[in-house]
């Protein structure tokens, strides 16, 4: 019986610890959000379009990239609609690049000038754009 209640206790003592390990603090969301807002130093006038489709592990990464970092864009799942497929061939044409399959996401950064840019990487391709 004894043996039983060291035991018990030893259960209870450690879901304390992890629960109180995993416990996050409202206010480091907080500052993060504040940091992250900050991160970047955004052009007042850009427009990102991502075509990709769900189930994309690039499409998501990106996707998740541009949220964590509040920056807008526009999401088009080209396998649910034919037009927007059309309409990023047509883009990808403009660019010279004519091949019938194509690594996704392609995405369509405008600013002064427009930037089709096939899976970019966020950090060196997609950033340098639409930063000061």
């Amino acid at each position: 019986m004894r043996n039983l209640r060291i035991v018990l206790a030893l259960i209870i003592l450690s879901t304390t610890l992890v629960t109180s390990a995993c416990k996050k603090d409202d206010n480091d969301d907080e500052k993060k959000t504040e940091e992250e807002a900050q991160k970047y130093n955004l052009i007042d006038n850009y427009s990102i379009i991502v075509y990709g489709n769900t189930g994309c592990s690039y499409c998501d990464n990106l996707e998740v990239d541009l949220d964590e970092n509040n920056i807008t864009y526009t999401f088009y799942n080209i396998s649910d609609n034919p037009d927007k497929m059309s309409e990023m061939f047509e883009k990808l044409r403009s660019i010279e690049y004519y091949d019938s399959y194509v690594d996704l996401p392609v995405v369509d950064i405008t600013t002064d000038s427009t930037h089709i840019l096939i899976q970019p990487d966020f950090e060196t391709e997609v950033i340098p754009l639409i930063t000061e």
